[in-house]
């Protein structure tokens, strides 16, 4: 991974090739290189790091072709290295190819090529499809068949994009389980990862189908399945919000997106009532009414969205719910039983572990299944029965800030409109569902404002020595714990852990020593509360410096903590929405003054299309 592009048209492709990256940079990455077809020459420049360094050498060394791929790359197969960036080529440079996805074979592909006096010079997966294309060159002449050949001897999840020596003016595309479409523009046609990177030219989009490769020649676009029969496919129109967003005044994108948190909660929820009727229109057949489980399927910090909201669904509409890791559910053995759902959750809606885990779910059971995503026009989208879409807007840094909130006032919605179809809560009720999260969200940017400076100045430097963090909650305020842990680890790159208060005293309270961090989330339900402040006296006797995020009229637990940030009274279901923004504002301000790099964190990328 993480972002594959693509040109043939009348102009420099160079010149989109970087523009286009740019506009797919933060989905994170280590390395970029572009290769174009010039005078019947493949021309490569590549570079580790940042795509200005590209551009510096792609200015320097002249990269110039009507037809030519790019790539950014984060590194799973061999170090981020000049020499393990694409694009890839064969060992006569008359093939080269750019690669998003993992070729899971590439071991056993590389030991047969290298027995037939291949010689490779990288240690990624990637150059394997070089080489193999140059061998099937000398037993196939027509392109289509090559391709059949090709994908029939590689396994994985992958999409990626070929120009070859001698078909100076065509380009491969191949998708399997990795996301590529394709730009239909006025002479010229556009291939990527994502709509983003060519949205500004054409609304002409098609999704390459799983499992399909296309030729690409001047204004002609053939798609073909992996058997090479031919499939017709008519472009959609693809109304997305090009502009690049911009940081502003904000020192990093993580800090803007933080702010603009309680406007995405507003725009969610004031979407979501067209949505649903546009989802009614649908040919499918579902009813809110019968539905009597809900299996909830995510990676990260969209899993900890689930594990919130279970108790939405639980408690306010009376469903059992399960909440199931992505990478671990393609394992389970399903059951196919009647009036259950399944609801996957992804930023990106291009998760490579949620997408196989939706698919597992389509292969074994009749079940209907829903997405909750923030890119209306991505894979998962296209591919469950029903979706809604957060509408927090573009998300660039790699922590998730604002779509994590949205997501779960979009879910809380939810919850409540099936409680209301089922009669479990009026129309006065269903109706004030909005007041509570707009107070939620109002609440959330209080509290940012309120501590903002007292974080920042006086707070943040005491914690950057810290051996590691400990954060403590009780129900949800446990699942807010997990968060805070990942926040931690991904952004200050610090050791977390994230407990359930009550298991303290089964192992945890053991790393409790004398100045030692504590964070503890509390509650504004009265027996919740009560076992709180017996927990935070349990890591006060051992020497914790206790940190907790409280509620207004808790002073017994402000007394007792080294720091407290009071935050006013909300619904009790949406206390993480409350609570959330002063936790993300600490592990920023603890990220910063560590000196990491928080909109793009080392080995991190934001849309994750491999497993």
């Amino acid at each position: 991974m993480c972002s594959v592009v693509g040109y043939l048209g009348s102009k420099d492709a160079s010149l989109f090739l970087l523009e286009g990256l740019s506009r797919l940079e933060y989905r994170g990455y280590d390395s970029a290189g572009i290769a174009c077809m010039s005078d019947n020459e493949l021309k490569i420049v590549k570079e580790r790091g940042y795509l200005s360094a590209l551009e510096h050498c792609v200015y320097r060394q002249g990269c110039m072709g009507n037809v030519g791929i790019g790539h950014t790359r984060w590194a799973t197969h061999g170090k981020a290295t000049q020499n393990n960036a694409h694009p890839h080529t064969d060992c006569n440079n008359k093939v080269a190819v750019v690669h998003n996805g993992i070729i899971e074979n590439s071991s056993q592909l590389i030991g047969q090529l290298k027995n037939d006096d291949h010689t490779f010079s990288s240690q990624t997966d990637t150059e394997v499809i070089a080489h193999l294309i140059a061998t099937l060159q000398n037993k196939h002449n027509d392109l289509n068949d090559l391709v059949v050949d090709l994908v029939a001897q590689l396994d994985g999840a992958y999409a990626f994009l070929a120009l070859l020596k001698d078909y100076s003016e065509t380009m491969i595309a191949v998708r399997n389980q990795s996301p590529l479409c394709i730009g239909i523009g006025d002479d010229e046609i556009f291939v990527a990862s994502d709509v983003l990177a060519f949205a500004h030219y054409t609304k002409n989009v098609i999704f390459l189908p799983d499992q399909t490769f296309a030729l690409l020649v001047k204004n002609t676009v053939k798609v073909f399945s992996f058997d090479g029969q031919a499939i017709m496919i008519e472009p959609q129109e693809v109304m997305v919000d090009h502009q690049i967003a911009q940081k502003d005044s904000y020192q990093h994108f993580m800090l803007k997106e933080l702010y603009e948190q309680p406007q995405a909660i507003i725009n969610t929820i004031k979407s979501l009532p067209a949505q649903f009727e546009e989802q009614n229109k649908k040919q499918i057949s579902y009813d809110l009414t019968q539905i009597e489980q809900i299996h909830f399927i995510a990676c990260g910090t969209s899993r900890h969205t689930c594990l919130i909201v279970q108790h939405f669904f639980s408690f306010i509409a009376n469903i059992k719910t399960t909440v199931h890791l992505s990478s671990e559910f393609v394992h389970e053995q399903l059951f196919d039983t009647p009036n259950t759902w399944y609801i996957f959750v992804s930023q990106s809606g291009e998760t490579a572990d949620t997408l196989h885990a939706l698919r597992h779910v389509k292969k074994e059971t009749t079940a209907c299944t829903m997405a909750i995503v923030n890119v209306a026009f991505s894979t998962l989208a296209r591919e469950v029965d029903l979706v809604l879409c957060t509408k927090a807007g573009p998300e660039v840094a790699v922590a998730s800030t604002k779509t994590f909130t949205a997501s779960i006032a979009l879910l809380y919605w939810l919850a409540n409109k099936c409680a209301h179809k089922k009669e479990l809560i009026n129309n006065n009720e269903f109706d004030n569902v909005a007041n509570q999260l707009t107070h939620a969200s109002n609440v959330l940017q209080q509290s940012l404002d309120n501590y903002r400076d007292t974080i920042t100045f006086s707070l943040a430097s005491k914690l950057i020595d810290a051996p590691y963090y400990i954060f403590l909650g009780r129900q949800q305020g446990h699942t807010l714990a997990k968060e805070a842990a990942l926040k931690a680890q991904e952004l200050a790159y610090m050791p977390a852990l994230a407990v359930a208060a009550g298991e303290l005293k089964h192992g945890p309270l053991a790393l409790i020593e004398d100045g030692l961090p504590v964070i503890i989330f509390s509650s504004q339900n009265a027996e919740v509360y009560k076992k709180i402040i017996s927990n935070v006296q349990e890591v006060k006797a051992r020497g914790a410096y206790v940190l907790a995020i409280i509620f207004t009229g808790q002073d017994e637990l402000a007394t007792l903590a080294d720091k407290s940030f009071v935050i006013a009274s909300v619904t009790p279901l949406l206390e993480p929405i409350a609570m959330v923004s002063v936790m993300q504002y600490l592990v920023y301000c603890i990220a910063q003054q560590r000196g990491c790099a928080i909109d793009k964190p080392r080995n991190l990328a934001k849309s994750v299309t491999v497993e």
